[in-house]
């Protein structure tokens, strides 16, 4: 009843930014083992205060902490759909402000990861490095 929204691709970035900023919930089921690196699409969801709904593969463990900036399903049992049906209806019974509050701890490790902060490392790692005797 206007709660779950299934969307296509979308591939314009201002009309990806508004979808993102109307939802609460951002879902990412993935079956991909070994073929998921650094998955942008939830990093990006998060950046706009979306909750993360993700697969529990590790590629996901460095910023979706389950229950702190996301969530996590089990994606590798007999049931997994179940699982993910079940993940998202408990989220869907938190309160706006509970998932305001994760999507606010969301939003702070997503910009970990924006390129500025990427890059202030980088430069203070090379600057140690040519510190360094």
């Amino acid at each position: 009843s206007g709660r779950v929204e299934w969307l296509g691709p979308i591939f314009d970035e201002t009309e990806l930014k508004a979808q993102y900023r109307s939802c609460m919930i951002f879902a990412y089921p993935s079956l991909a083992e070994t073929g998921e690196a650094f998955p942008v699409a939830p990093i990006e969801a998060m950046a706009n205060g979306c909750v993360p709904l993700v697969s529990d593969l590790s590629c996901f463990r460095d910023y979706i902490a389950d229950g702190v900036t996301g969530f996590v399903f089990d994606h590798r049992g007999e049931r997994a759909a179940e699982a993910l049906g079940n993940r998202l209806a408990c989220l869907l019974r938190l309160g706006r402000n509970e998932l305001a509050k994760i999507g606010d701890a969301a939003r702070a490790k997503a910009a970990e990861f924006a390129v500025e902060a990427v890059a202030q490392r980088y430069l203070n790692d090379f600057a140690s490095l040519v510190a360094q005797p």
